[in-house]
């Protein structure tokens, strides 16, 4: 425990080696047990972890029932270890159907057909079962149609075996039927009015007979066996009966809905395009669009932005005469001569127009939080007196003392967060945090800090107090460290 505390590590690595085995020994008996299991065969080691988590263990004793004949069912079983004895009642007396040991089941007739259970099942020996309720069976088997298959091929090979049971059943009883006759040594009687030939050797020679079979037509054939088999389904206990509807109907369900989903599913869903599935669809008429003349769109000129050239300041013009010819009146008027114009000069226009600077914006500090000057800094050994912690203190930029403040401590096997102000004695901004190996360092969260760090207690080092005589004030495992955060706004 000690070195739990001491090393925070340690405690860390224990859990993470605990559950890593833990779910190497669940992996392990799923893959152990649950594989030999008739009705799993097929699933992936995903598909039975799902399956292994809706099971529930059961166990019986040598000669306890299970399941009686009559009741109703909800429940299945799957032998994990052991034998148990299908029981049914015919005549009054029981008769033992099968005999089921490791990695059959039994009791999932009454979850397919819903009807009461058609046998008892009995404990032979000390079994060991796991339990599958109706909901999650049902949602299994609609969740993984290899489930149902299995089950399918498992029910078929179980009533193949009973056909061949109750044939061998019918062999025996028509065997005794002919051979009471025999037996009971009656010899037939003579009809009236006709003379008993005596047995002499000649009467009673035995001549070979040719059996000659009939042929039937096929109808014939049809209709024969049909009769033949209501005949034989008559003759059946209720339980039976019972046993072969549920079957059929099980065997109706497999072929109608499980087996063309299980088609379906093995085709990958990115090849299922537009024709791979065409035989599934039912063709429907395409409708043909008929091309109509639409307006030719017209393109509307959007205004651009074009510059305008400025406007010119007017200046005044020089008139400068033409020789143009003019008819001079026969008088003596003189002709008055246009004065010469002057070419007054534009005033120039300013050119350096000075543009106000903009203001210089406000530096932004690159830290929320800065260490103070000298921070971390390690305690004098009359200052700690053999304590082993960090003194922290979060401050804003005028000194004052913030509480709710939360920092990270850190270190190689680990981190922890606290705040400020669990020691208001010692001010608001205040929080200590104590250490036992390594090296540390503290950051403020939230925050873009800087980060105080090779605090340490690893200094193989004594140091006294002369004030107090202590001759290990610091020490190995015994330094004590002062940071101070200041906030920047």
């Amino acid at each position: 425990d000690e070195l739990l505390v001491q090393y925070p590590a340690i405690s860390l690595a224990l859990s993470r080696t605990l559950s890593e085995r833990l779910a190497q020994a669940d992996q392990r008996f799923v893959e152990r047990h649950l594989r030999r299991m008739s009705l799993l065969v097929g699933l992936s080691s995903k598909q039975l972890e799902d399956v292994s988590a809706r099971l529930r263990p059961a166990k019986y004793r040598s000669g306890e029932v299970i399941l009686t004949e009559g009741t109703p069912g909800d429940v299945m079983y799957l032998i994990e270890w052991g034998r148990v004895e299908v029981l049914s009642k015919t005549d009054g007396r029981s008769r033992v159907l099968a005999t089921l040991g490791e990695g059959d089941f039994f009791g999932e007739m009454a979850l397919l057909t819903g009807n009461p259970r058609s046998a008892t099942v009995r404990a032979v020996t000390d079994v060991d079962l796991m339990a599958l309720y109706q909901p999650d069976f049902d949602e299994l088997v609609l969740k993984y149609p290899t489930l149902a298959v299995t089950l399918g091929r498992v029910l078929s090979q179980r009533l193949n075996r009973a056909d061949e049971h109750l044939a061998g059943e019918l062999a025996e009883v028509a065997a005794g039927v002919r051979a009471a006759p025999a037996q009971a040594g009656v010899r037939p009687r003579p009809r009236p009015g006709r003379a008993v030939v005596p047995a002499t050797a000649a009467a009673w020679t035995v001549r070979p007979r040719v059996r000659q079979t009939p042929r039937l037509l096929p109808g014939a054939t049809i209709k024969q066996g049909l009769e033949n088999t209501a005949a034989w389904f008559a003759l059946r206990s209720v339980g039976a009966k019972l046993r072969l509807v549920g079957v059929f109907l099980l065997f109706v369900w497999l072929c109608g809905i499980s087996a063309p989903a299980t088609v379906i599913s093995a085709f990958p869903s990115d090849s299922l395009g537009d024709g791979a599935l065409a035989f599934l669809q039912t063709p429907t008429a395409t409708p043909t669009f008929t091309p109509t003349s639409l307006p030719t769109p017209t393109a509307t000129p959007m205004p651009t932005d074009t510059p305008v050239p400025p406007t010119p300041t007017p200046q005044p013009v020089a008139i400068i005469p033409t020789d143009t010819p003019t008819p001079v009146p026969p008088t003596d008027t003189p002709i008055p001569t246009p004065a010469p114009s002057t070419d007054t000069p534009a005033p120039a226009l300013p050119t350096d127009t000075s543009t106000p600077e903009p203001p210089t914006p406000t530096p932004v500090p690159a830290y929320d939080f800065v260490l103070a000057e000298g921070s971390p800094r390690r305690l004098e050994p009359c200052e700690n007196e053999g304590g082993h912690h960090i003194l922290i203190n979060v401050v804003d930029a005028q000194g004052n003392g913030l509480p709710g403040i939360k920092l990270e401590v850190a270190w190689a096997g680990g981190s922890a967060e606290i705040e400020t102000g669990n020691k208001p004695e010692k001010g608001p901004g205040f929080v200590d945090f104590p250490m036992y190996h390594g090296t540390y360092s503290v950051r403020v969260l939230g925050a873009r800090s800087q980060v105080a760090e090779g605090i340490t207690v690893d200094i193989d080092e004594n140091q006294p107090c002369p004030a107090t005589g202590n001759m290990q004030a610091n020490s190995l495992y015994h330094f004590s460290y002062e940071v101070v955060f200041q906030r920047t706004y």
